[in-house]
């Protein structure tokens, strides 16, 4: 259950925006910035990846939310 929360709390913060997109293609590197968690007074992070590493990055998610999803509908049943 503690999993799962944290899964959707990693989904959830999305990227405030993009801040640069050098090249093009996969391989172009695409920077977010990512707000402060709640109670720091530490500013904004920056992560900078290639295109393909954030595709890959939004679908592992995806398929975790579903497996943590078709679980949790299982114990109900």
């Amino acid at each position: 259950m503690i999993s799962f929360l944290i899964v959707l709390a990693a989904a959830a913060s999305s990227p405030v925006a993009d801040v640069s997109d050098i090249d093009k293609g996969e391989n172009r590197t695409v920077c977010k910035r990512f707000p402060p968690p709640v109670g720091t007074r530490l500013g904004e992070r920056k992560i900078c990846k290639s295109k393909a590493e954030w595709d890959k990055e939004r679908t592992d998610n995806m398929v975790l939310i579903g497996q943590r999803q078709a679980q949790m509908g299982r114990k109900d049943e």
